[in-house]
């Protein structure tokens, strides 16, 4: 069969069924012959029984509608007709790249306007919703025979729709490859670019500076500001005031490269990381023991993305500290509004759990059982020697009953708290057990540090002995009640190295090298004076 035996109306029909076939009689009378003319019902079925004559598609009668179909063969048949008519029209990727490149707005609107009717994928336009750059470009992708138009009316709206070619060219993923070319994210840095880059990547509400500053506390301010402004440049991203936002169709392709691209050594880079700050540091244990947690509790269900993402409203009995302590991690992302953790991620903390830490090196005390808590504190401080040393922003006066009940009476205990976490604290009460305490004749120092604000330069919980020394996930006035606690031993090495001097550091240094710091350190007795005041 040749060309000539087809007219060009007969000829652009066959093209519409060949790109968007199985589809109704009804859906194929609303395409347009030409960008101002469609057809008639009349000329339509006489172009439809011709095709059918020939043998290039298939016409079904159900009920009161007529569907147009192809086989395969039908479709391999109609390709050969179609080539010198698509050569004839000038439908060649070379003109949809000039297209692309005078208009790259126009495509990235084009790009974030698709949706997909019947598996077919178009542009629509109404009455009640009209975007004039896609337009444009629709425009000129209909001249150049790069989409198809038809139109539709209901009782209450019209609608003007654009479906996207498919055969010769597949013009929708021409033009994403096309956006990804302008981009160019194989220079982006896997360390830097991509780390900024994937939490609003998919984080599914807009995020701020501030949360890209929380995520990454490494970095400076002019660091991060030199990232965005390169990422800026680069077309990835825009800055509007304070909040990150990206249009949907560079989301949407960024998302796609970085997945196919990038995320395994993503993954691997932050898992080899996240092994070398566990061996450095058992106490990371405890963050590693709550991302466990947010993902098993929360809920989130297994995502079509690299991400769980979790509401932080629905998150419950999480310490906001220890939340923005684990981002350090470098595997949990916090935004304002949501928490990301990479799905994969669940596997290797098992496994790292597993092979950091022996069943004898760390105790779990569930919610609610105090019973395992009492018997938790006689053995954590059975072991303790000498001395007893406790650091924990938070302290109360439950901390100190059970500093009271269970540590033995001949070892002296210094205790270091924060300023703002005291405040909430019942003053009384903290006063009349530290003297009931300090009246049974044992020692017993208590330390306030801060900030200005308050804030404690300290966040990790400690108890330390002269050979022992345990890591707590949560403040003690809290284990075995409503939070899950976990305590891991710490290796000598660590304490000895680490942790005691830290805290000693804190409990030594004079006044005035503290105050040049922007630190103040308060007994309990100055405390207690400014309490009152």
């Amino acid at each position: 069969m040749k060309e000539e035996q087809l007219s060009e109306e007969e000829l652009h029909v066959l093209d519409i069924i060949t790109n968007l076939a199985p589809l109704s009689q009804y859906e194929l009378s609303g395409f347009w012959i030409t960008k101002d003319r469609s057809f008639t019902p009349d000329a339509l079925k006489e172009i439809i029984d011709k095709l059918l004559l020939l043998g290039l598609i298939l016409v079904e009668k159900v009920g009161y509608q007529t569907n147009i179909s192809m086989t395969t063969n039908m479709r391999e048949k109609a390709v050969q007709i179609l080539t010198e008519f698509w050569q004839h029209k000038n439908v060649k990727d070379e003109m949809l790249r000039t297209i692309a490149e005078q208009n790259y707005v126009g495509v990235l609107r084009f790009l974030e306007l698709i949706s997909s009717y019947a598996d077919k994928p178009r542009v629509t336009f109404s009455d009640y919703y009209f975007d004039s750059e896609a337009h444009h470009l629709c425009l000129e992708l209909l001249s150049s025979r790069m989409v198809f138009k038809h139109t539709s009316s209901s009782r209450k709206h019209s609608y003007e729709d654009y479906y996207i070619r498919r055969i010769p060219i597949d013009a929708q993923a021409f033009l994403q490859t096309f956006l990804l070319s302008k981009l160019n994210p194989e220079r982006l840095d896997l360390e830097s670019d991509w780390k900024v880059l994937i939490i609003p990547l998919f984080s599914e509400k807009n995020v701020k500076i501030s949360d890209i500053r929380l995520n990454f506390p490494a970095l400076t301010q002019y660091e991060i500001d030199e990232i965005l402004a390169r990422l800026e440049k680069r077309g990835m991203m825009v800055k509007e005031g304070e909040e990150i936002k990206f249009p949907k169709a560079t989301k949407d392709i960024m998302k796609q490269y970085f997945a196919a691209k990038c995320w395994r050594a993503f993954k691997a880079m932050l898992m080899q990381d996240l092994r070398r700050r566990i061996s450095e540091r058992s106490s990371n244990l405890f963050f590693l023991g709550l991302i466990k947690r947010l993902l098993i509790s929360a809920k989130v269900q297994k995502p079509l993305e690299l991400f769980f993402i979790i509401r932080r409203d629905e998150v419950k009995n999480v310490n906001e500290d220890d939340l923005k302590e684990a981002v350090k991690l470098g595997v949990i992302f916090l935004t304002e509004n949501e928490i990301l953790i990479p799905h994969e991620v669940l596997t290797d903390i098992e496994a790292i759990l597993s092979s950091s830490i022996s069943d004898k090196a760390i105790i779990r005390i569930p919610a609610g059982d105090i019973f395992a808590a009492v018997n938790n504190w006689r053995k954590i401080f059975s072991e303790c020697r000498d001395y007893i040393k406790i650091q924990d922003e938070w302290v109360n006066e439950e901390t100190l009953q059970i500093v009271q009940s269970y540590s033995p009476i001949e070892v002296e205990i210094i205790i270091l708290t924060g300023i703002e976490k005291a405040r909430d604290v019942d003053i009384e009460e903290m006063k009349q057990r530290l003297d009931a305490i300090r009246n049974s004749g044992r020692k017993i120092e208590l330390f306030f540090i801060g900030y200005e604000s308050g804030k404690a330069p300290f966040h990790y919980r400690y108890i330390i002995g002269k050979d022992v020394c345990y890591s707590i996930s949560t403040s003690i006035k809290d284990v075995g009640k409503s939070k899950e606690a976990d305590f891991i031993r710490i290796s000598k090495e660590e304490k000895e190295g680490l942790i005691e001097p830290a805290f000693d550091y804190w409990i030594g240094l004079p006044r005035e090298r503290l105050k040049e710091k922007g630190i103040k350190r308060m007994s309990f007795d100055q405390w207690l004076a400014c309490a009152h005041y």
